[in-house]
């Protein structure tokens, strides 16, 4: 079956008890037990069951099988934000006196998780640009436990030649971490393209409509955890075997560290699954569209859309993505801020919000909101500067779209 088909049909059995065609919401902070010897079975994991939601939800695991289902995966382990999953990737991976290996061209946020809080564990952060490949060969080395990139670049908007990169983390026995949420399932195959890990924020595009927060981290079953140099992922191959990294996970950090999703959060991310790859398709073309017209305006200084064919990431994009889908971010650049605040007075449909993945179309500001405490470095890393734009571009109609950027702009040139 094909992914849209799959993900209709993720869970044939979403009540077995009932017949209801939607996951139940299993608000219980506990569960009980008729008899202290079936808890105890479940407790040391010789009977399946759920103990306590911050271990384990029915609601959330549904979801999580479901996910698993569609992208033909491993596992997944559901968390409670995107942040959370990356934070729990780090820990399940990684320990004081390792080091890992990280894209400069990250999302500021999580830039600033690796460089301020990550480094304080005693983990060395290694920083690379993901367009040149020398560079992350040059800190590979032992102590390295993980390269960690982002699919496409948040706002940067580069597309790193992923299966290359894979190859280099690869021979030195290390996983390839990919932050997938700019690229969903739909429009990239990170199984393919050797991710052996891909972490989502479902906050955006799978869950689809800006209500909660959530996160979300796959194994995608490409590599072979039983000879990972970690001593956590390590200690777990005797009782996990090729699960072993979903076990330290999921019983270790998200267990330990409280990262678990609210079952009610759950029900709503499962719900965007079903028309996950339909929406994709018009964020997709919608984007496409919008950038082509921006591309064009005179009023627009830059644009960067992987789509664009004189983008620079266009031949990477084009092998690595599907369907001639690159996405449904992009970015513009007007004159300054000044220029750039004016044109988000004047638009009518966008949402001005630090979000992206809505169905609404959304814009923002990047260098005075999310990297407003970034250095000037930083900036410059992530491609920002004041006269920016970011656009998740949502899925209305792409001519209204169209038409009320094409006003906005020509507001700005009679000002």
């Amino acid at each position: 079956m094909r992914l849209q088909t799959r993900a209709v049909h993720a869970l044939p059995q979403a009540d077995p008890a009932w017949g209801a065609t939607i996951p139940p919401v299993y608000l219980s902070a506990s569960f009980a037990y008729v008899d202290p010897e079936t808890l105890a079975r479940v407790f040391q994991g010789r009977e399946p069951g759920f103990i306590y939601s911050r271990i384990g939800n029915p609601t959330v695991a549904l979801f999580e099988q479901a996910f698993t289902r569609i992208v033909e995966a491993r596992g997944a382990v559901a968390t409670s934000s995107g942040m959370a999953a990356i934070t729990a990737v780090i820990f399940a991976l990684a320990q004081a006196g390792d080091a890992v290996a990280v894209s400069s061209s990250l999302f500021g946020g999580t830039l600033s998780l690796f460089s301020r809080l990550v480094a304080r564990c005693g983990i060395e952060v290694r920083l690379f640009d993901p367009l040149l490949p020398e560079q992350l060969e040059s800190v590979l080395d032992d102590a390295v436990r993980f390269v960690f990139l982002e699919v496409i670049g948040n706002p940067r908007l580069d597309v790193p030649d992923i299966p290359l990169l894979a190859n280099l983390a690869h021979a030195k026995g290390v996983p390839l971490v990919a932050d997938c949420t700019l690229a969903p399932p739909g429009m990239f195959d990170p199984r393919r393209w050797g991710v052996d890990v891909a972490v989502h924020s479902l906050t955006k595009y799978i869950t689809g409509n800006g209500t909660v927060v959530g996160g979300l981290v796959v194994d995608t079953g490409v590599f072979d955890w039983t000879a990972f140099p970690g001593s956590a992922v390590q200690e777990a191959v005797g009782k996990a075997g090729e699960a072993a990294f979903l076990y330290v996970l999921r019983r270790e950090i998200v267990q330990d560290m409280g990262m678990s999703p609210s079952p009610i959060h759950a029900l709503f991310h499962y719900l965007g699954l079903e028309t996950l790859g339909l929406r994709v398709r018009q964020h997709c073309e919608n984007a496409q569209a919008l950038a082509s017209f921006l591309a064009r305006h005179p009023r627009v200084r830059e644009v960067r859309y992987p789509g664009l064919e004189d983008d620079p990431s266009y031949p990477v994009a084009s092998r690595l993505f599907e369907g001639g889908r690159y996405g449904g971010l992009l970015t513009f650049s007007l004159a300054d801020r000044e220029e750039c605040f004016r044109l988000i007075r004047a638009l009518r449909l966008p949402r001005t919000l630090a979000n992206l993945g809505d169905a609404a179309t959304l814009i923002i500001h990047p260098a005075s909101t999310i990297y407003h405490e970034r250095t000037e470095e930083e900036r410059a890393g992530a491609g920002v500067h004041e006269g920016l734009l970011r656009v998740s571009v949502g899925i209305e109609e792409s001519a209204d779209l169209i038409e009320d950027f094409s006003r906005a702009l020509e507001v700005l040139s009679k000002e």
